[in-house]
């Protein structure tokens, strides 16, 4: 019963850890597209 609630509690830290990722890079490629608009 332990375990598995400690499974399913990295599960979730490793879910939340991805959606932090992919909104970075989601933010970083936007603002790089800002600036590749605003030199051109």
């Amino acid at each position: 019963m332990k375990s598995k609630f400690k499974v399913k509690l990295n599960l979730i830290k490793y879910d939340v850890q991805n959606v932090i990722k992919t909104i970075v890079k989601s933010i970083a490629n936007t603002s790089h597209f800002e600036a590749y608009f605003c030199e051109r």
